[in-house]
């Protein structure tokens, strides 16, 4: 499966100075959204393709506890540093997700990103291998399905994929993960899945 790293980094370096421009998510449904995540509270989280780290701050101030946001795109990095450098449990570091190997986290969180990871399959065993037993890993979009579809429609079409419904979607992560709940709206998408025993 051809993951288009490269691409991927070049793309959003390249967005990553306009990206907080071009508007963030309604503070709402950022908190309706993360409300579907249990356990926020029991350790740290892992914040993927967290981009300028939009939604890490909220992550640290909900759970209480240290929170990682790593991104492919150095630029991206950069600006997410600089909005939280005074954040002592908020830290980041640029990589490639599918190559990292951490301590165990209790949650993993992609936020607005899940359709640019080609390789399924290698995502859901590398979310499993750095979560903690029982740990949750959060797939969340704060634009429905259709507003996605437009979105990756243009520039962002060679390095993302078209979305199943949450359940169907969810059901490629079911070797590694069993499913807590999914949903989607106008305005959201989401599933949460648990890793298996």
């Amino acid at each position: 499966m051809e993951r288009k790293t490269d691409l991927i980094r070049e793309k959003f370096d390249a967005w990553a100075a306009d990206w907080d421009a071009n508007g963030s998510p309604d503070n709402a449904l950022l908190d309706f959204l993360l409300d579907k995540i249990p356990d926020l509270e029991k350790g740290p989280i892992l914040d993927v393709a967290c981009g300028t780290g939009v939604i890490t701050g909220k992550l640290a101030a909900k759970s209480g506890q240290p929170v990682l946001g790593m991104d492919l795109a150095p630029k991206m990095i950069e600006i997410a540093k600089e909005k939280y450098n005074h954040v002592p449990s908020i830290s980041f570091l640029t990589q490639d997700f599918y190559e990292y190997e951490g301590a165990p986290y209790q949650t993993i969180v992609i936020h607005n990103a899940y359709p640019h990871f080609l390789d399924v399959p290698a995502l859901s065993k590398k979310a499993a291998s750095l979560l903690c037993e029982g740990g949750t890993l959060a797939i969340l979009h704060s634009l429905g399905r259709k507003t996605l579809e437009h979105h990756h429609s243009g520039s962002a079409s060679p390095i993302s994929f078209s979305l199943g419904t949450p359940r169907k979607e969810a059901a490629r992560f079911a070797n590694e993960f069993t499913l807590l709940q999914a949903d989607e709206g106008d305005s959201f998408y989401y599933f949460i899945l648990r890793k298996r025993a």
